[in-house]
């Protein structure tokens, strides 16, 4: 971004820079609009400072030559924006945000699991690759280092020696989003199998199901949705009318909201099916008889 979008973007809160290029897009119908863009609320980027106490946003815009830092800490009402010079913090081009954890956050959203875990959860479905560095493991082959015994001769140096494998630890950057979001296809295109897949892997079932169902909806609310009916009934008899099961995934542009509806969504007797509903344009403070209607 350039200085300028730093104080427009950043500085402003409910300012949108990403439905204002919606809307750009839209208008130019020659371009297309981008859906797998997401912020249409403008209050995203400030959920930061819910675990930082301090954000960094460094940034180069293609426009610019130079390249600056805005920077904000929670406790304050204004922010910072300077030109970057030093010569071993200058991007190419792009933007790097860095933040620095609260104290009572730093342990928990640090951890590498928990990262990858809050992706896969919120994010996995969203169209832009998402890595989290992570320790991995692998078998390497080495020499085994041989001690001659007692009364024999050292081996000549040269001559090959009996090789062994052991396990070495290191990081590297994993793609944690490979889920494809499979309602955003052509059912005509998407076969049985990957349904019962799909199914399987997002509600941790082992049984493929009895049924299942993939439709658009269109009109005051507009949405995608693939419901199920599951394999296998309740394990215990609350469960067979409980309003409050969580097998309703609500996401918005791909990125997970909520799965806590309290019944709401569906009538108790339908509380066992399992499914995703997933919209475009769904303002966060609709109303949840609309999108029950609908």
């Amino acid at each position: 971004m350039t200085k300028e979008e730093l104080v427009d973007c950043l500085g402003t809160i409910a300012q949108s820079g990403t439905s204002k290029f919606l809307k750009a897009l839209k208008e130019n119908k020659d371009l297309g609009a981008d859906n797998g863009l997401i912020g249409q609320f403008g209050v995203g980027f400030y959920s930061a400072f819910l675990v930082a106490e301090k954000v960094v946003v460094s940034t180069k815009s293609p426009k610019s030559e130079k390249q600056y830092v805005w920077e904000a800490v929670a406790d304050s009402s204004s922010y910072v924006i300077r030109e970057e010079t030093d010569p071993e913090k200058l991007l190419n081009r792009g933007t790097q945000i860095t933040l620095y954890l609260r104290s009572d956050d730093k342990y928990e959203f640090s951890d590498p699991i928990r990262i990858q875990n809050l992706v896969k959860n919120y994010s996995q479905f969203v169209s832009f690759p998402i890595y989290t560095w992570q320790e991995k493991s692998r078998t390497v082959e080495v020499e085994e280092e041989e001690k001659p015994k007692e009364g024999e001769e050292e081996k000549p140096e040269g001559e090959k020696k009996k090789k062994t494998t052991k396990t070495e630890k290191y990081w590297d950057w994993e793609l944690a989003n490979e889920a494809k979001p499979i309602w955003m296809r052509n059912p005509k295109d998407v076969e049985k199998g990957e349904y019962n897949e799909f199914y399987k892997k997002t509600f941790n079932e082992f049984l493929d199901p009895l049924g299942y169902t993939h439709f658009t909806t269109e009109g005051e609310v507009e949405f995608r949705s693939v419901l199920y009916i599951p394999g296998m009934g309740p394990l215990n008899n609350e469960d067979v009318m409980n309003p409050k099961t969580k097998n309703i995934r609500l996401y918005v542009k791909r990125v997970f909201i909520s799965d806590d509806f309290d019944g709401e969504l569906f009538p108790r007797y339908l509380s066992f099916v399992k499914g995703v509903v997933d919209s475009d344009d769904l303002p966060l403070n609709v109303s949840r008889e609309i999108l029950q209607e609908s």
